[in-house]
């Protein structure tokens, strides 16, 4: 979960009584306390949440960024009230203050939103209204192509697999004993296996996923026991309803069998 909405706020005031406590009560340089400040409360942030919530780089540059523009506000404005001559600050370092300070807050709203989602107000405002009980997700859940730096080696070996299944010839049937499987309550789900010439497949270890493409947090492993010669179920609940992928891997001695398929789960 992202800690921006908290470690953000915390470290400016961290930052700003750092500057007043070595300005006004010690007496520093303002540009020295500023440069003080803002890398003692970005050291406290290394230090401190960094092993707690390892947050992404995107999340400590954006922290790098925003300390260092508030010490370098604090630096001009002291340096600009202690000169004699003051007057005022120019607009130009008004303006690129203000564009980074733009750029950081509006990067600190995507990351946010990506990693907890729309709060529920935005949500209900932006989105249009949600049919049946299941619950709206407005994070990125960070699902990505598996193993997609092995793609090629990966095709190889489904075209070997896919021709050695072909050649072994099993048959295999699946699906829900219910015709409209629903959400939020058990399910069973069956899974038979022939040979070539019509005998069942027994003795065989199957295990599989059931994966959620809205969000990789739903994914649902299981295990598949024999309830007669080569009959196989389990007992499952998902919690969403929609489009669901399901992955089986079947091994049987030297055997390895691999099916993919798609279902629907109702409301």
């Amino acid at each position: 979960m992202s800690t921006l909405l908290v470690t953000l706020p915390l470290g400016l005031l961290l930052e700003l009584g750092l500057f007043l406590l070595l300005k006004l009560l010690l007496r520093m340089d303002g540009r020295q306390a500023a440069i003080i400040a803002a890398v003692t409360t970005l050291g406290a942030y290394l230090a401190l949440v960094l092993p707690l919530a390892t947050p992404g780089a995107d999340e400590i540059a954006i922290h790098v960024a925003l300390y260092g523009i508030a010490g370098y506000i604090l630096a001009i404005v002291s340096h600009r009230r202690a000169a004699p001559d003051s007057r005022g600050w120019h607009w130009a370092p008004a303006v690129i203050v203000g564009f980074f300070l733009f750029v950081v807050s509006v990067d600190a709203v995507f990351v946010t939103v990506a990693t907890n989602g729309l709060p529920e107000f935005a949500r209900d405002w932006i989105l249009p209204e949600k049919e049946g009980r299941g619950e709206v997700q407005t994070s990125f859940p960070g699902l990505l192509q598996e193993h997609y730096y092995q793609r090629e080696h990966e095709y190889n070996e489904f075209l070997r697999q896919f021709e050695s299944q072909k050649a072994r010839g099993w048959k295999v049937r699946k699906g829900w004993l219910s015709d409209h499987p629903r959400a939020g309550r058990p399910e069973l789900f069956r899974l038979a296996i022939e040979e070539r010439e019509g005998r069942p497949v027994s003795g065989a270890e199957i295990v599989g996923l059931f994966e959620r493409t809205s969000s990789s947090a739903l994914d649902q492993e299981f295990t598949m026991a024999e309830i007669g010669p080569g009959l196989y179920q389990t007992n499952l609940t998902l919690p969403e309803p929609g489009e669901w992928r399901v992955k089986i891997i079947i091994r049987k001695d030297d055997y390895l069998h691999q099916i993919r398929a798609a279902t629907r789960i109702y409301d």
